[in-house]
């Protein structure tokens, strides 16, 4: 029983972590089934819970600088991509006293290893696709203000774009962790299991946040307003859409643990 155990926790923890909608949907639908076949209670599997270690909460800098100047669109990609993988993110002087910044992000150890991935490659994407856009349009922008704004502009668009998927892909996945009617898998009842177990990390990284926050008297600041540019921001909120956000790079791996 305690290999099943161990496979429904597994399924549980790829259903709320898997960023497709329909192989979350699958993994939360085989491991009700299973709850249903064992007779395995929500009491079972907190006392499986207690069994196991718990993967630990961190703060972990996924971002250092030694510039004191802050640019505002790799603080809201880091913010945007953080917060899309349910954990919290928060701006602070670098540890190393070399004068400036770092960001910090408080989730699961293995979420953070995520965001700090995902920050990496979408913040050097998102440099490249600018200057390649640029080149096509400098001639249209004379002088290094111009230059600059635009290319701020772009980035910024780009960032609004991977925030709105964010958005939407976590919604998706606390809509299937909720029971939602259309994510629900045909014949499989609503598992409170399933929803206490998603939301029971959702509130330990929360706890530690809130603990860091009042430590550190953390404030969120608002960004100062840079000149619009209406085109070079649509061209950024385009590529925006293009970055790939991992398909479902998570799946593969969990599945050959689950048959282990």
């Amino acid at each position: 029983m305690a290999d099943i155990l161990a496979r429904v926790q597994k399924l549980l923890q790829l259903g709320k972590r898997n960023d497709s909608p329909q192989e979350a949907a699958n993994a939360l639908a085989l491991a009700q089934d299973l709850m249903f076949k064992y007779q395995i209670s929500e009491a079972d599997l907190d006392a499986g819970d207690e069994q196991r270690e718990r993967e630990a909460v961190v703060d972990e800098a996924v971002y250092q600088s030694t510039s004191t100047k802050k640019a505002a669109w790799k603080s809201c990609l880091a913010y945007a991509i953080a917060r899309g993988f349910g954990c919290h993110m928060y701006t602070m002087r670098d540890r190393a006293g070399t004068g400036g910044h770092q960001f910090q992000v408080v989730g699961l150890k293995s979420v953070v290893q995520t965001v700090s991935y995902l920050y990496g490659y979408a913040s050097l994407e998102i440099e490249r696709l600018c200057a390649e856009e640029w080149e096509r349009r400098r001639s249209g922008y004379p002088g290094v203000a111009a230059a600059r704004n635009w290319k701020n502009n772009f980035r910024l668009g780009a960032v609004a774009a991977l925030r709105t998927r964010l958005d939407e892909q976590r919604g998706s996945q606390e809509s299937v962790m909720a029971g939602v009617e259309h994510f629900r898998p045909v014949g499989i009842a609503h598992s409170s299991s399933a929803l206490a177990l998603y939301r029971s990390d959702a509130e330990r990284v929360d706890q530690e946040y809130r603990g860091i926050s009042k430590r550190l008297g953390l404030r969120r600041t608002a960004r100062r307003g840079a000149r619009h540019n209406p085109s070079a921001y649509s061209l950024g909120r385009e590529a925006g859409q293009s970055l790939s956000l991992g398909g479902g790079r998570g799946l593969a791996g969990a599945k050959s643990r689950i048959g282990g």
